[in-house]
């Protein structure tokens, strides 16, 4: 369960339709996809985050464990704001569909 990115949601007022919507897709994929029993693509979980959460940190959003909130500061320097990209499936439960 993406429990982070649930709270942010409530938080934020976005709703499932809205996750819905600009993912194109069914309200049961929606609801699979927030209860990680279908894998979402990190092309799928960085279109969420920059649409609706962009100053969250990815690896926040997306843990399948609740964690306390990370910022990700656009503004930061290079050497500050680096990141690793994960691989084919993160520990998040993010996966590549490429």
């Amino acid at each position: 369960m993406l429990s982070n990115l649930q709270a942010e949601m409530k938080r934020s007022g976005v709703s499932n339709a809205d996750i819905q919507s600009l993912l194109s897709c069914s309200p049961k994929t929606v609801t699979n996809k927030l209860k990680a029993s279908t894998a979402l693509s990190i092309w799928d979980a960085i279109k969420i985050r920059d649409t609706f959460f962009p100053s969250m940190d990815l690896e926040y959003l997306f843990a399948k464990e609740p964690q306390a909130a990370k910022f990700y500061h656009k503004s930061a320097t290079r050497q500050n704001s680096a990141r690793t990209e994960p691989g084919p499936q993160s520990e998040a439960g993010i996966r590549d569909s490429a």
